[in-house]
């Protein structure tokens, strides 16, 4: 089995290339070939999920993060 990176609404590989290994820890056999993630790719996912995100939010708290106060009771 092979598991790729979800970004951007999309299954890519990692930019270099690059895949690791899992292994099933009770067994010890392999599971699945990943994805290894590095800078490039990271910086991909954060790109798409602040463009999918903030051209939603409005108001005076638009693009805050902890912006929601917490409830006391």
């Amino acid at each position: 089995m092979s598991q790729s990176l979800f970004i951007g609404g999309a299954w890519q590989s990692a930019a270099s290339g690059a895949e690791f290994d899992t292994v099933d820890p009770a067994t010890g056999a392999p599971h699945a070939r990943c994805a290894d993630a590095d800078r490039p790719d990271v910086d991909e996912a954060v790109a798409a999920a602040r463009a999918a995100r903030l051209p939603r939010l409005g108001g005076p708290r638009a693009g805050r993060t902890g912006s929601h106060p917490v409830a006391r009771g």
